[in-house]
């Protein structure tokens, strides 16, 4: 699960995978993470 700064230049960067979904978690913000699929991205918060 890789860590990386969410900014906005950085979540459009991420490229969509062919299949699956790829979890991407914040440096900053603990919980708050990227979950991104083959045609979205969504943003999640864990308590």
């Amino acid at each position: 699960m890789p860590n990386i700064r969410f900014t906005k230049k950085a979540v459009d960067a991420i490229e969509h995978p062919t299949s699956g979904q790829v979890l991407y978690r914040d440096n900053q913000l603990r919980g708050f993470g990227l979950r991104v699929g083959a045609l979205s991205k969504v943003y999640f918060a864990e308590g």
